[in-house]
């Protein structure tokens, strides 16, 4: 369900700057979104994904455990890996979903979607309703939000602790529901049981579980409807949402965390110079400074720089639920590193936690 691109979570979008005939895309022409135990990454409006598949949540294909990215057919914008499942807003602005999913309905009312038409369940891509002007999407492990182009906000799934944004009254929501009234937001990232989103002029919402202080209110009290984050106010660019808390980035570079095992809003860490972008998964953040360098962090830890990655710089750092992590380098490589037992990193997979660092190159 990055990097404050329309169209991370959570949601990825590649970036829509034509490439020269003969010329290399890049790293701007790649994004990558983490999921539990798969990956999806997009190059141009080419979708790949890799990693656990028993669900078909990586691709359409019959190995149940993809070490290599595999293609998803159709045109693509933006995506969001979830837990077990995919979804992704197509060229044309529809809105589709594969793999299993606890069930709350969506596009059928078992641990998968289903078409409409079939009893059987699909591993190839179902649409979710039929708006026509989907932008981004955010995938928690079994909630999701999604942005239209009215700059509307849409949320369906299970709610844990109020994280559908949807009220106190509510258990779990079958199809996309629009979440207040409001026309200006920007970007939306989800994780397990917490949702957090920007409207326009850098104003942070956050609703869902707090007993930690996730939400960044200044309680303990769980949030059902989205909840303004305190001091300091506004500005706000990006927004991330892991296992040890939430960390947001400012407009003037400076980073922020809170909930889970860090201080209430307090800037961390306060003697790195100032960060590009933020990304990362479940269980570490990651920085991406200026000069293309990137270092990985948790709860109070110091950053410590990427190794292992020769003289690549990167452009990007992917986001997600995934207890791994993946950056994109200038070049367009994407380099992938922490738990792989499926795949989801990357080459052979394994059940050593290691950091050695795969690279992957999409076709």
């Amino acid at each position: 369900m990055g990097l404050f691109l329309m169209g991370c979570g959570d949601e990825e979008a590649a970036s829509d700057e034509p490439c020269g005939a003969a010329e290399e895309c890049g790293g701007a022409s790649v994004a990558v979104s983490l999921g539990d135990d798969h990956t999806c990454a997009l190059k141009r409006d080419e979708l790949y994904c890799w990693g656990n598949n028993n669900g078909g949540q990586a691709a359409d294909v019959v190995p149940t455990q993809l070490s290599s990215p595999a293609r998803v057919a159709g045109a693509w914008k933006a995506v969001a890996a979830g837990e077990g499942y995919t979804c992704g807003a197509r060229a044309d602005g529809t809105l589709w979903c594969w793999g299993f999913l606890e069930p709350f309905g969506l596009a059928g009312d078992e641990l998968c979607f289903r078409d409409g038409v079939s009893t059987e369940c699909q591993r190839s891509p179902v649409q979710i309703g039929s708006g026509t002007d989907w932008t981004a999407v955010a995938a928690g492990p079994e909630h999701l939000c999604a942005l239209r182009g009215s700059g509307t906000l849409w949320c369906w799934g299970r709610d844990y602790s109020g994280s559908l944004g949807l009220g106190e009254d509510v258990d779990e929501v079958a199809e996309p529901t629009q979440v207040g009234a409001e026309t200006d937001w920007v970007a939306v990232r989800a994780s397990r049981s917490n949702t957090c989103a920007i409207r326009r002029g850098g104003f942070l919402y956050c609703w869902g579980s707090n007993t930690l202080g996730d939400v960044g209110d200044g309680t303990s009290e769980h949030r059902y409807v989205p909840t303004t984050v305190v001091e300091p106010y506004g500005g706000w660019t990006d927004v991330l949402l892991g296992g040890y808390g939430t960390c947001g980035l400012k407009d003037d570079g400076s980073l922020h965390c809170w909930g889970g095992l860090f201080d209430d809003l307090v800037p961390l860490p306060t003697d790195t110079p100032k960060s590009k972008l933020v990304g990362g998964g479940r269980l570490a953040f990651a920085l991406l400074e200026a000069d293309g360098t990137a270092s990985v962090f948790a709860h109070h830890q110091v950053p410590e720089e990427v190794e292992g990655v020769g003289s690549e710089r990167f452009t990007k750092v992917a986001r997600g639920i995934g207890k791994h992590l993946c950056l994109v380098a200038d070049s367009g490589r994407i380099a992938c590193f922490g738990e792989n037992r499926m795949g989801q990193a990357g080459g052979t997979p394994t059940n050593d936690p290691a950091n050695a660092v795969n690279w992957i190159e999409l076709d």
